[in-house]
């Protein structure tokens, strides 16, 4: 089976870039067993995924992956801190040898220096006066922290993400080794059109021209078939379902979400009452105070009434695997560090918890169903099985 390399991501959508960091992971590991522990359909930044969750986990798995698990919600709509540390969890629980990330450094050394800082009680001190004030998100604090201690964070969304993983390999299985490989290709945020072009700018693009950039012939053969037959977002209907959500509410209502900066839920509820349409309403949805990623998480956690998070992860769903990754899922099973979920049936082993995390997650699945283009009855969202490939 060899060594078991996990990679913690997204795929919305899977494309060229992420191509390239398997392709590297074979390059230097050949009989690596490689899990792909994935976003489900509601991501990082507080938005829907542009992709089915099954769509995007036999991709990844057409390229070279052999399990892909998927990180569910409302973890995968989380800030660096939960999202990188429920990745991990995972990546131990199913004995990763391997955490494979890129960065945009040069080095790696870099990262961990700072981590070294960050695991200081003299770091904690300062981080908590920072997070004092209210409006600094923990990014902020955390940014203002180290400055304040001499050091200067790296802004790139690759190495933000990078610290926050070594920082909970620290803590959760210090024996899981980082395996950095550099970003090759256009940043994060970029929008350029090229060979290497970012998450944002692949789907930038498609909602102006329907078309897929810059991904692998296989998967522009699924997200073409999707389109065809309208199962991918339809981003307006998407952004209107949130939208109403907030006009139907109260400041009062939003400011219970997890992880709501103070004075968020009557920017946010105001911000709404003002605009005329949901685009203009999350065009404007940043502020000096709060970032956008983490209103768009405030205003996702309140739609789904999630008030607070519970770190622990003790199951995964399991999205695709092939013939390699299926002799990986038996070991795991055999040693049962892990509820391996395949189908609904299957969420009868889950205890009152983990229920509460499945049952979160599977709302998410269901509304997904009906912000298709061509929308779906949300009972669909129960139907469907982890891909064997």
């Amino acid at each position: 089976m060899g060594k078991i390399v996990a990679v913690i991501c997204e795929y919305n959508p899977f494309h060229n870039g992420h191509k390239y960091q398997i392709d590297k992971i074979r390059e230097k590991i050949p009989d690596a067993t490689i899990v792909c522990i994935m976003s489900g359909n509601a991501t990082q930044r507080g938005e829907f995924a542009l992709l089915d969750k099954y769509t995007r986990a036999k991709v990844a798995v057409l390229n070279g992956a052999n399990v892909v698990l998927e990180m569910p919600f409302p973890f995968s709509a989380s800030n660096a801190e939960i999202f990188a540390f429920a990745g991990v969890e995972i990546a131990s629980k199913i004995g990763a040898d391997y955490l494979c990330f890129g960065i945009e450094s040069k080095e790696i050394a870099k990262l961990e220096k700072i981590v070294d800082l960050i695991c200081t009680d003299e770091f904690e001190i300062e981080l908590k006066a920072q997070l004092e004030n209210k409006k600094n998100s923990y990014i902020v604090a955390r940014e203002k922290a180290l400055k304040s201690l001499g050091e200067q964070i790296t802004t790139g969304s690759n190495d933000i993400l990078a610290i926050e993983y070594l920082r909970a390999i620290r803590r959760i299985n210090p024996q899981i080794k980082p395996l950095p490989i550099q970003r090759n290709g256009c940043n994060y945020n970029d929008v350029e059109i090229s060979n290497m072009m970012s998450a944002s700018g692949i789907r930038e693009q498609f909602y102006l021209s329907e078309k897929f950039l810059s991904v692998p012939q296989n998967a522009l053969v699924s997200y073409e078939k999707d389109a065809f037959l309208g199962a991918v977002l339809d981003k307006e209907r998407a952004e209107q379902f949130l939208y109403m959500k907030i006009l139907s509410s109260s400041p009062e209502q939003i400011s219970k979400a997890f992880d709501a900066p103070d004075g968020s839920g009557y920017f946010i509820y105001e911000l709404a009452k003002s605009s005329v349409s949901s685009n203009e309403f999350f065009e404007k949805l940043t502020s000096k105070a709060y970032t956008y990623a983490r209103l768009r998480r405030v205003v996702i956690y309140f739609s789904l009434g999630v008030e607070k998070i519970n770190k622990e992860i003790s199951f995964a769903q399991l999205l695709c695997a092939d013939k390699n990754g299926r002799v990986l899922l038996k070991k795991i099973k055999h040693e049962e560090s892990i509820k391996i979920i395949t189908k609904h049936a299957d969420s009868r082993v889950l205890d009152e918890n983990e229920l509460e995390i499945y049952y979160l997650d599977k709302k998410i699945d269901e509304i997904y169903q009906g912000l298709l283009s061509k929308p779906q009855a949300p009972n669909g969202a129960y139907k469907k099985n982890a891909i064997i490939i």
